[in-house]
């Protein structure tokens, strides 16, 4: 399975970490097609340029990579279900710049809506797909200000991303079916294409360093996610989440979540969340067919015992009557 990575790229390619960028990733497995959401936070500075994030698949079609940026905002419900916090929306005078503050009115970043034709290009490179975010200063940004972005990919390549293992036995009364789920994220040697690797080690900022990874895996309740590295889990809200994602009216979905963080000033490198989905269910073909045993052998037994009855007083009233 080859990796995805994220870079940014500008005009100061140096080796000294001095900003952090956080990455939040939201897969989204209760579909017969999963989904991908990436969210950005990021501190601007004139020498960003784009940020770049790399899918190990090609895009099937146009607009597969949809803005979330005007979703999350709709709301302070689905702001504060997407960042677990509780923040509140400020009114802002830029278009497609929406401010947040928290509790205590204390600005806190800005999210910046997508637009598919402006803000994003998206190219088939490498194997896979290249979305790169354009970050110029003349689209609004300021110095030194925080800015979130978040969008999706939605197509059937994330299939590949998922190996599932079938190994049904017809007399099995409990199937059990395990998937299983490598994602990672700047790990190198995962990244099949070793041109990749070069143009990202030529073009990328190293300045702007990897704080932090949160991933989150949504999986319905009665699969059981197993995994040593997994940081948490907690239900989702479906009243909430209804306006980020259309989820199944009575279902109940379960966010679980993996995280990795700078820690005394050293930056994570990588990310990578390897974990089993498995799911068991009754086999209705099996019960049924165990059923069916039960009752023929009820009713050959019946038709047995009723036949060794008859042989039994035939031959007592011939032995009775003299025969």
């Amino acid at each position: 399975m080859s990796g995805f990575a994220i870079w940014c790229e500008g005009d100061n390619i140096n080796q000294i970490c001095s900003s952090d960028y956080d990455v939040h990733v939201n897969l989204w497995t209760n579909f017969n097609t999963p989904i991908l959401d990436i969210g950005i936070m990021i501190t601007y500075n004139p020498s960003l340029k784009t940020i770049n994030f790399f899918i190990p698949f090609e895009v099937s079609k146009k607009y597969t990579i949809i803005d979330l940026g005007s979703v999350i905002t709709k709301s302070k419900n689905i702001l504060d279900a997407v960042f677990n916090e509780s923040y509140s929306i400020i009114s802002e005078n830029k278009s497609k710049q929406t401010n947040v503050q928290d509790e205590s009115g204390i600005f806190k970043f800005t999210v910046y809506e997508l637009d598919n034709t402006k803000d994003i290009e998206i190219r088939k490179e490498y194997n896979g797909t290249i979305v790169t975010i354009n970050l110029e200063e003349k689209r609004g940004f300021e110095i030194g200000k925080k800015y979130y972005f978040r969008f999706r990919y939605k197509d059937s390549s994330l299939k590949k991303l998922i190996e599932s293992r079938k190994d049904y036995n017809v007399f099995d009364v409990l199937l059990t079916e395990n998937n299983f789920v490598d994602f990672r994220l700047n790990d190198w040697r995962s990244l099949s294409n070793s041109s990749l690797v070069e143009h990202i080690e030529d073009h990328k900022i190293k300045e702007y360093c990897l704080s932090k990874v949160n991933f989150f895996v949504m999986a319905q309740g009665q699969i059981d996610i197993i995994s040593r590295t997994k940081k948490s889990e907690r239900k989702l809200e479906n009243n909430t989440w209804d306006k980020y994602i259309t989820l199944e009216e009575k279902s109940v979905v379960i966010a679980h979540q993996w995280q990795v963080k700078k820690e005394n000033e050293k930056y994570p490198s990588s990310f990578n969340a390897y974990f089993k989905l498995k799911r068991q269910w009754m086999n209705p073909k099996t019960i049924a067919s165990y059923l069916l045993i039960i009752i023929l052998i009820n009713c050959l037994s019946n038709f047995s015992y009723k036949l060794l009855v008859h042989i039994f007083n035939n031959t007592v009233v011939h032995f009775f009557l003299g025969g």
